[in-house]
């Protein structure tokens, strides 16, 4: 069943498309959105508190993304479908002909992009905010197996990564953030305060910069697929 849903999105295909998830697909073109997302922290947050976030991404993704691709993958060994060793890559719609190598599960790509979603709306409960990540999410594991990369059952397995990755780094956080965040200050002879790193939700603020970019983006990339 894996196969046949991988084969029902990879061949349904134009050349606008073509363009699109190849755009959608690559890392650094998101730059823009992942600074969005550095600014609404800070309008939210303190630098201190950005940095955890950003320590808590980081560690992780040395386990999504290093882990995974020195580690997990080449022990599980499953053949990424557009792979010229797998049996069916002569039947697998390739653009710009990009093929992947080695192996596949789970997703690199998808591991990372829903541990920086788990993470984030986790700190940032705001709609906007919890709307947009899951959306690039998406939009970048559909262009996964839209390019052949990967199964969809590849980017599953990348989503549980993640989701297990992100519940140990902010259960890390909830047992150890407090020796983080102590302000210092003291206030007419009171003790030292502490103030934790508690997730803000609702009405934060600048929560639009981030919908705003990724909008902007994506139609950056409808005009190069255009021409």
């Amino acid at each position: 069943m894996d196969e046949q849903l991988f084969f029902l999105i990879n061949s349904n295909h134009t050349a606008f498309w073509d363009s699109m998830m190849y755009c959608i697909s690559q890392k650094t073109v998101w730059i823009p959105f992942y600074l969005s997302i550095v600014y609404v922290i800070l309008r939210n947050y303190s630098w201190r508190e950005l940095a955890v976030v950003l320590l808590m991404i980081g560690c992780g993704m040395l386990i999504t993304d290093w882990g995974n691709a020195h580690l997990l993958r080449p022990w599980i060994g499953r053949l990424r479908p557009s792979n010229p060793e797998n049996p069916i890559s002569s039947l697998v719609h390739i653009v710009n002909d990009r093929r992947g190598a080695g192996c596949g599960f789970p997703s690199a790509h998808s591991a990372n992009v829903w541990l920086l979603t788990f993470v984030v709306c986790y700190w940032l409960r705001n709609r906007q905010i919890m709307t947009t990540m899951p959306t690039v999410a998406l939009l970048v594991c559909y262009s996964r197996v839209y390019l052949g990369f990967h199964y969809p059952g590849d980017i599953l397995g990348g989503i549980v990564l993640a989701a297990i990755v992100a519940w140990i780094a902010i259960k890390l956080q909830q047992r150890y953030g407090h020796y983080l965040y102590a302000t210092g200050d003291k206030k007419d002879g009171n003790t030292e305060e502490i103030r934790y790193f508690v997730p803000r939700k609702g009405d934060l603020r600048e929560c639009a910069a981030v919908p705003v970019v990724v909008g902007i983006t994506l139609i950056a990339f409808c005009f190069v697929a255009l021409r």
